[in-house]
Parts: structure tokens; sequence; C-alpha cells
């Protein structure tokens, strides 16, 4: 039972993290885009 609890903390804690990167990697893409878009208007 316990590696069941231990598999299912590894698997939200792999979950969060792949969420965090998606949400800086959105950031990056945002200060990149956004700075292109000016310079063409």
């Amino acid at each position: 039972m316990e590696d069941l609890d231990d598999n299912l903390k590894k698997i939200a804690i792999i979950k969060t993290q792949a969420r965090r990167n998606e949400i800086i990697n959105q950031k990056h893409l945002y200060q990149i885009l956004i700075p292109l878009n000016f310079e063409l208007i």
C-alpha cells in the first residue's frame, strides 16, 4: 500500500513540474513574440 502511495506522490510531483514548465515556456514565448510584434508595427 505504501508503494502505491509513493508512486502517486511521484506522479503528482512530475505533473506539477510539467505544468510549471509549460507556464514558464509560455512566459518566454510572450517575451519573445510581443517585442517582435512591436517591431512590425
